[in-house]
């Protein structure tokens, strides 16, 4: 019968870091009475109650059966550094008095591998929220150029003389206007709306359609006005947004973040207990309804009758729309057991 293989293990991945205190019984300790030996122990269990309400302390115990009687206790603390250890550690009445020296080392465990009594027992899930207004920082334009003609030639000639003038239009607000993109250009013929006329070409349409974005708003009202002038041109917008890197999505996911904090201290200290660690940490989402549509503006056609050219300003305000900007997060913390006796009913 072959022998079976000693168990194996990998090593953690992660290690939970912890100060171990060792108390030492001090060669010159004080000879006490029994009156004052007792006040000296309660003051010094004192100690080790305040340390573990302040979340320094996970827990401490007197030692028996040690090799070396002068061992007396261990107490574990986690709080970052032997330094600190020692400095809480030392505040113990019973060392101030001489009874005890400390030693302090570090203990490393499998993360998540200690759990201690009236911590990490219970849990609590908070969504934290931010909704901000912030101004705009681009807006949106759409301009389409058309033209309508019997002839496909002149009908093209139509468009490219036209989307000429307002390419020329959009380089008078080289200070305004960020970048102009071509978003679509289509050439379709008309045909005779006739049964009998199957696939008899009455005309053709062109048009071509400009995406403007728009940074500085000082002249926006001026050049929609001017871009609406032009011969059979369609101005759509402004659509309000912010940029995709605005720092306004980082403002309102630091503010959520510090949401769920808050409500999560909120809770715990209203349950008589006070938060232990963060579990996990969750973008739930990001929303902004940043895009505004505004009107749309339509030029008269050529030799219109009744038009009126549009004035050099328009005589209303192109009012910048605040953009909302919602953020939300998902945290879930450990807090130390409550005590739920000592929550007062309402």
């Amino acid at each position: 019968m072959t022998p079976a293989s000693p168990p194996t293990a990998e090593p953690p991945a992660e290690f939970d870091t912890y100060e171990l205190v060792l108390l030492r019984l001090s060669e010159s300790a004080p000879v006490l009475d029994d009156e004052a030996s007792m006040e000296l122990q309660r003051l010094h269990l004192g100690h080790f109650a305040s340390m573990r309400a302040a979340g320094h302390l996970k827990v401490a115990g007197p030692l028996s059966d040690q090799p070396d009687e002068s061992w007396r206790g261990i107490c574990l603390y986690q709080v970052g550094s032997h330094e600190e250890a020692r400095r809480l550690a030392e505040l113990d009445p019973a060392v101030k008095a001489g009874r005890f020296q400390v030693e302090v080392m570090t203990w490393r465990t499998p993360k998540g591998g200690l759990r201690f009594p009236g911590q990490e027992t219970s849990r609590l899930a908070v969504r934290g929220e931010a909704m901000l207004e912030v101004d705009p920082e681009i807006a949106h334009l759409w301009v389409t150029v058309s033209s309508r003609d019997p002839d496909r030639g002149r009908a093209l000639r139509l468009l490219n003389e036209r989307a000429v003038a307002v390419d020329e239009v959009l380089a008078e607000f080289s200070d305004t206007v960020e970048r102009v993109e071509t978003a679509r250009v289509s050439v379709s013929p008309q045909l005779k709306d006739s049964a009998k006329a199957r696939e008899r070409v009455s005309g053709y349409v062109a048009s071509v359609q400009r995406y403007v974005a728009v940074s500085s708003f000082d002249r926006l009202g001026e050049l929609v006005a001017r871009l609406a002038d032009q011969d059979l041109t369609r101005v759509t917008g402004p659509e309000w947004a912010l940029r995709p890197g605005s720092p306004a999505h980082r403002s309102a996911r630091v503010e959520a973040a510090r949401d769920a904090v808050r409500q999560a201290r909120d809770y715990a200290e209203a349950l008589g207990t006070r938060l232990i660690d963060l579990v996990e940490f969750a973008d739930s989402e990001m929303l902004s309804d940043q895009r505004r549509r505004g009107g749309v503006f339509m030029a008269s056609p050529a030799g219109f009758r009744g038009g009126e050219p549009a004035p050099d300003e328009l005589t209303f305000d192109l009012t910048p729309v605040k953009q909302t900007i919602y953020a939300s997060v998902e945290a879930r913390f450990t807090m130390a057991g409550p005590d739920l006796n000592g929550v007062e009913p309402v």
